[in-house]
């Protein structure tokens, strides 16, 4: 049996915003808001940072992420030292992350992730908005193969609450999994206190582990 974490990517594990300003820099895009999340860390709707439409901010984004510039993002240091660190016997670590579902995409996400984390995604699930088809399919899945999910991670707290709603028709077999909201920068909204109990709001990877390990 192997215990398995399920992990957001953008804002948890790699700088989605890293290489924005090469990509904004070839579209002709005002840079302003776009540097200024470089530090902040703030999360920012794309309307926003393109300083465009929602239309026109879509279709920016869904270039982005099919770009090459996707394929080289920067890692956050505490993931790059807990998660390269995982006793791969024990631990199983799937990615979940809500990028454009497209082939191209899930190319240039798994470049990126294999590059930076050799050998640690078991699985790179690409999704769109709403991950609860996604969490229930590996949640069965896992319970299939004898494993025991222990921990969901994302800097968004509507995946936290989405996560802990699929994980219920489970609970006698897996019990209450621990879910980890790690905003890295200032957020909107909080996980719904329904979970108050399986929810730790955490600053790093490094404060997961001392949870979870």
């Amino acid at each position: 049996m192997k215990k398995v974490i399920i992990t957001d990517v953008d804002g948890v594990i790699l700088k989605w915003q890293s290489m924005l300003p090469f990509f904004a820099q070839e579209k002709g895009i005002d840079l302003s808001e776009i540097l200024k999340c470089q530090y902040t860390e703030e999360f920012i709707h794309t309307k926003d940072l393109f300083k465009c439409t929602p239309e026109r901010a879509r279709k920016l984004k869904h270039e982005y992420h099919n770009s090459n510039w996707i394929r080289h993002l920067t890692a956050y240091n505490d993931a790059l030292d807990v998660l390269n660190s995982l006793n791969k016997d024990v631990y199983k670590v799937i990615a979940v992350t809500a990028l454009d579902n497209t082939d191209t995409a899930l190319e240039n996400r798994s470049y990126n992730l294999n590059v930076l984390f050799p050998g640690v995604f078991s699985e790179i699930h690409l999704t769109d908005n709403d991950k609860s088809t996604a969490f229930r399919k590996i949640i069965a899945s896992e319970i299939d193969n004898r494993n025991k999910v222990v921990a969901y991670v994302d800097d968004l707290a509507h995946h936290i609450d989405t996560f802990n709603e699929e994980c219920k028709m489970f609970y006698d077999t897996t019990g209450q999994p621990k879910t980890f909201f790690l905003a890295r920068g200032k957020r909107d909204k909080m996980p719904s206190l329904n979970y108050y109990s399986s929810v730790y709001n955490v600053k790093d990877w490094y404060n997961i582990k001392e949870i979870l390990l």
